[in-house]
């Protein structure tokens, strides 16, 4: 039946209720004015990084120039991979020399990589990581070089590596 139960008791009623919905816009402040967003960001959307109302979801944020497309924590012994993203595995070239493969790879060598070494007791601490110059970039992979302050080439336990470009 048709009934309405209230804070002062129980009573009937006679018609419908239909449902009624609120809906809020979501967007975006800039300055004076409020935009709505309108979309959701494609692959271009975020390479061109002009849009304010285009809404970026999990998978296409790492298409944006402000993202990093490979970091790597890695352990130059070994060539283990302690954590990362994108990226396939690492190589051990030569005593000193890793090479980082990545999974999905960069349109162009005209990425920025960087990386850096940790504090290696017993090789004369003051470790020297630099992107290898003889082998350069790759598409496909980077390679970095550990030096001590001798300038010899010397395998350390603590790396970490990142790169931004276009893929």
């Amino acid at each position: 039946g048709n009934s309405l139960t209230g804070a002062s008791g129980t009573g009937a009623f006679a018609g419908s209720v239909s449902p009624s919905f609120t809906t809020h816009s979501i967007g975006v402040a800039t300055g004076t004015s409020f935009n709505a967003i309108t979309g959701v960001a494609a692959q271009s959307d975020q390479e061109t990084a002009t849009s304010i109302v285009t809404a970026v979801t999990p998978g296409r944020q790492q298409y944006h120039p402000s993202a990093c497309k490979v970091w790597v924590n890695w352990d130059g012994v070994t060539a283990a991979i302690n954590a990362s993203y994108n990226v396939a595995s690492t190589t051990d070239v030569a005593v000193g020399s890793t090479a980082i493969n990545f999974t999905v790879n960069f349109s162009s060598n005209g990425y920025s990589p960087c990386a850096t070494a940790g504090f290696q007791t017993g090789v004369l601490e003051n470790i020297i990581i630099t992107v290898d110059t003889d082998t350069g970039l790759s598409v496909g992979s980077m390679v970095f070089v550990t030096n001590n302050a001798a300038a010899v080439r010397v395998d350390t336990n603590d790396n970490y590596a990142h790169a931004f470009g276009d893929q």
